[in-house]
């Protein structure tokens, strides 16, 4: 299945879900061990932070692509044999590029855990109180009167 998988991304296209690769359990300080694939998983199923304004790290890999590149890949879905040709690059290097631009981008906190959620509960409160029940319809009585009727634009005098 692996294997698969492995044919399906270096062909450029999107795996089915099912065949996306498993999450390890993570959290923060093990979010670096992931993989490039891994963490694009996780960015798509909103597990991680991804910035919205992609940075570039200047002193790092191609920076002129690097941004291109990141997006492509991370939100995209864009495999990495996709990416080396729309470039003229080799797919190793392209990896390469990812795989540096994930660890400064987890060291300098632009890619975060999000942790689960969980309920808030305060001390002394054993149950959530339900909230009031509102009425599906309101009833109107008939002692209201109706409201006036639009002017037409024509009715409307000019000045």
């Amino acid at each position: 299945m692996q294997r698969y998988y492995d044919s399906v991304v270096a062909g450029g296209r999107r795996p089915h879900r099912s065949l996306r690769p498993d999450l390890p359990a993570f959290d923060q300080s093990t979010l670096s061990s992931l993989r490039v694939d891994q963490l694009r998983a996780a960015i798509r199923a909103n597990l991680v932070t991804f910035p919205n304004q992609v940075p570039v790290f200047e002193r790092h890999d191609r920076p002129d692509l690097q941004c291109k590149i990141v997006q492509l890949y991370f939100t995209l879905g864009w495999g990495y044999e996709t990416i080396a040709i729309r470039f003229g690059l080799v797919h190793q290097r392209v990896a390469q590029i990812l795989k540096t631009w994930k660890r400064r981008a987890i060291e300098t906190g632009y890619v975060q855990y999000i942790p689960p959620f969980e309920p808030l509960t305060m001390p002394g409160v054993s149950a959530m109180v339900p909230p009031p029940q509102v009425p599906a319809f309101v009833v109107i009585s008939s002692q209201v009167p109706p409201p006036a009727p639009l002017r037409v634009s024509s009715e409307i005098s000019t000045y």
